[in-house]
């Protein structure tokens, strides 16, 4: 039984879908659902292994301060409807951050757009969406 649910929040179309289709989706389950931001680490669209530097801490702080924001029109489009949630901002690289705060929240269901700000609309996935659905230990639905 699904009690326990993850929605990967970037602020995108596609993120809102997600959060709209758990919204309906938990009525029927009667399950907790928290949206998570994740400040990434470096850009969105560079990978991790080229370890590249951090970023600056004031730019951090205008990112964390856009996170909170984004996470706030979580909660309204939730709030509309009739749906109440727990919002959790991180930082880190997103795939890493989504995956262990899943396992170790206990969360039974992780949900995300196909695609999130950034990557090329010809790809069936965005880079994170695809990324979770491999290497996550919680099962992963994808919406389009």
């Amino acid at each position: 039984m699904i009690k326990k649910i993850l929605v990967a929040f970037d602020g995108s179309a596609y993120s809102r879908k997600a959060l709209e289709e758990v919204c309906d989706l938990v009525r029927c389950l009667n399950a907790e659902v928290t949206a998570l931001y994740v400040i990434p680490k470096i850009p969105p669209h560079a990978e991790p292994e080229l370890k590249l530097p951090s970023l600056d801490p004031s730019y951090l702080g205008f990112l964390r301060d856009q996170g909170k924001s984004i996470l706030e029109n979580a909660e309204r489009i939730a709030e509309e409807r009739g749906v109440r949630i727990v919002t959790a901002l991180e930082h880190g690289y997103p795939v890493d951050v989504i995956c262990k705060y899943a396992y170790e929240g206990g969360f039974d269901l992780v949900v995300l757009g196909s695609r999130g700000t950034n990557g090329s609309k010809l790809l069936p996935l965005g880079s994170v969406s695809e990324r979770v659905a491999r290497v996550c230990k919680k099962s992963v639905l994808i919406v389009k």
